[in-house]
């Protein structure tokens, strides 16, 4: 079963939020989950760098030893395969 999670934004401005979104999102999903970005709202441009500062942000704050992996959603058919292989969007 894939999670699917929507995060609007501002979460970097409450520190203790951020740790218990990334906990949560990753919650019961096993010690290597895999975790798909989608910044499809952004400019093309950013998408590599948001990856980039969610993926250390996240690791830095996981507890346990929850080790996921990170990986760019990109548009049309990539995506829908690219979601098939992910536990997490």
């Amino acid at each position: 079963m894939i999670k699917y999670v929507l995060q609007s934004g501002g979460l970097q401005k409450n520190s203790q939020k951020v740790a218990l979104f990334f906990n949560e999102t990753v919650k019961g999903l096993g010690p290597k989950p895999k975790v798909l970005l989608c910044f499809f709202a952004e400019k093309r441009g950013n998408w590599e760098d948001k990856v980039q500062q969610y993926s250390e942000r996240s690791m830095a704050l996981l507890k346990g030893n929850v080790q996921p992996s990170f990986e760019l959603a990109l548009p049309a058919d990539e995506f829908e395969e690219q979601g098939k292989m992910s536990d997490v969007v």
